[in-house]
């Protein structure tokens, strides 16, 4: 790489941390107008080699986001910045929060068919696949048996999730949700 080449990455890793803090902190506003004190992020360190992400509504170029800043980069900004708004950024397994459905939490890939829609093999239910693996999120760290199952407690109301293989995983989480449910 070039010395020429190597300042213009420098450039646009600068440019793109600051799109990502615009974003974080109209997110935080929001936040803060609807009374929302804590977010749930998935734990997506190890997937940012093979991510597709693609927002038209915003029109924001994620794949380029995220190629000049790594994810972890985005968790660390967003709980510097979520500090400042008084909001506390927990992680949680990101394992099947797309395929799980969010009303029976019946797991299968089968669910998913499409990247925008969610529809359950199991009970029919029908719901945007991005909303639907929102609730899963939340629910991971909102169940007190999820919760204290799959994560561990690093500061009063912040959690991370726990170490556990990715094959192990679907078996312990489904065995909690026949538990729960």
């Amino acid at each position: 790489m070039t010395k020429k080449q190597y300042q213009q990455s420098l450039k646009n890793t600068k440019r793109s941390i600051s799109m990502v803090e615009q974003c974080l902190v109209k997110l935080f506003k929001y936040c803060n107008m609807q009374n929302i004190d804590h977010l749930v992020f998935e734990d997506l360190g190890k997937f940012t080699s093979h991510l597709k992400i693609t927002n038209k509504e915003f029109d924001i170029n994620y794949k380029r986001l995220i190629s000049t800043v790594r994810l972890v980069d985005i968790k660390n900004i967003a709980e510097r910045i979520g500090k400042k708004y008084g909001i506390t950024i927990s992680l949680t397994h990101p394992e099947y929060t797309s395929q799980e459905c969010s009303h029976c939490h019946h797991i299968s890939k089968n669910n998913r068919k499409t990247q925008e829609h969610f529809h359950c093999e199991n009970c029919g239910f029908e719901i945007n696949a991005d909303l639907n693996a929102s609730i899963n999120i939340k629910n991971r760290i909102y169940s007190n048996v999820l919760r204290k199952s799959c994560h561990q407690e690093i500061e009063p109301n912040k959690f991370i999730p726990i170490g556990i293989k990715h094959e192990e995983f679907k078996q312990i989480y489904t065995q909690m949700l026949n538990d729960i449910y």
